[in-house]
């Protein structure tokens, strides 16, 4: 077992971050609002806060992949499994798991603009947004991830598997919130993507990050831990494949 390392969180990027992050929260609760004086739906909101109370989930992300937010000086959100997790986190989960969702949802499959080129470009891009993210953020010190047994780093920072499930991960939701909103939780039942939401981002950022997670927390050596890394980027990939069929067939139905 890798002893979790102790670290300090630096205090300006700290503060600039729960400003950043905390603008992108703000400015979907407008859209929410907008939203709202439009369609009289308020799926958007629910989607944002159940985002922001998803949090918990990140204690165990780290956990399981070694991941570390600095622990000394950190504004915490939440402490998980003696995991204190900051408030910009909280935050950030807004633009992983709501702005994103939202946005493909309002001007990609209502508007009925989905093609699986599109879908398979947006993946793209997310992969390629989280580790823009993640390089910054690490090399800022906000955030690490330690141990000798990490698989294969981008630039010797991110382990290269993080960006394909973060990007799944999004597109995956987008299509659990889209059929639900579409076929269940509509009306007076929009609500229940409050308690909804955080289960399924459990679900679609921990089911393909398990090999990955199972190897780096039992083995000490990297060709082990690279397999397992490899497992979560094959399934990430699996899932977006499965992501097209399910919206091929939505398309064909309607």
């Amino acid at each position: 077992m890798i002893e979790t390392p102790v670290a300090v969180m630096p205090q300006t990027f700290q503060t600039v971050s729960i400003f950043f992050w905390g603008g992108g929260v703000l400015a979907m609760l407008v859209y929410s609002i907008v939203k709202y004086n439009q369609d009289k739906t308020l799926y958007p909101l629910f989607v944002l806060i159940g985002s922001l109370i998803a949090i918990p989930y990140e204690a165990v992300n780290n956990l399981l992949g070694h991941c570390l937010h600095p622990q000394t000086g950190q504004i915490v959100a939440v402490n998980v499994l003696d995991r204190p997790i900051p408030v910009w986190t909280m935050l950030a989960y807004s633009w992983y798991f709501a702005i994103p969702v939202v946005l493909i949802i309002e001007f990609m499959l209502k508007k009925g603009r989905f093609t699986p080129r599109k879908w398979w470009i947006a993946y793209a891009v997310s992969v390629l947004g989280a580790f823009l993210v993640e390089l910054v953020f690490v090399k800022l010190g906000v955030w690490t991830y330690y141990g000798s047994n990490q698989p294969v780093k981008l630039f010797g920072t991110v382990p290269l598997w993080w960006g394909f499930v973060n990007g799944s991960s999004i597109l995956s939701l987008t299509i659990l919130v889209y059929l639900l909103h579409s076929h269940i939780l509509k009306g007076a039942r929009e609500w229940i993507f409050l308690p909804v939401l955080p289960m399924l981002v459990f679900i679609v950022h921990g089911a393909p990050s398990l090999p990955a997670w199972f190897a780096i927390s039992s083995s000490m050596n990297k060709a082990v831990t690279n397999l397992g890394a490899l497992g979560s980027v094959l399934l990430s990939l699996l899932v977006v494949w499965i992501g097209v069929l399910i919206l091929n067939s939505q398309e064909d139905k309607s």
